[in-house]
């Protein structure tokens, strides 16, 4: 299985932004599941024929927003450039935000963990 890491922030829970999620990767139905350190998002996407994985950490049910969204593309195809420039316009145009590529260290818990490789910034 290959992997395209992706983040960007946003300012609101992610039982809110669902069906946001749902639409912009052409997901049917993205579930949701939480412990008590992370809240995520998963499920099959259409957009890219592999899963998609959205994950936060949070606290006591309520999301930290100055940790980053990660955004994880599975999938058994090649991470091309085109996944990678699909993905990160479904984001901009979905949630008009910044989005971060790069790997996430150990869990990812802290932002030392998170080597940017590029930054494709949202324009209007």
């Amino acid at each position: 299985m290959n992997n395209l890491i992706t983040w960007c922030y946003i300012n609101a829970e992610i039982l809110d932004l669902q069906s946001r999620f749902e639409a912009a990767f052409d997901a049917e139905e993205l579930i949701r599941d939480y412990d008590q350190d992370w809240e995520w998002l998963y499920g099959y996407s259409n957009l890219n024929n592999g899963m998609v994985n959205i994950s936060r950490q949070h606290k006591m049910n309520k999301s930290m927003y100055d940790k980053p969204l990660r955004i994880r593309i599975e999938t058994v195809n090649e991470i091309t450039d085109a996944l990678l420039f699909q993905t990160v316009k479904v984001i901009h145009d979905a949630f008009k935000t910044t989005v971060y590529q790069g790997v996430i260290k150990d869990r990812g818990i802290d932002l030392s963990d998170y080597l940017m490789e590029a930054q494709y910034k949202y324009e209007i």
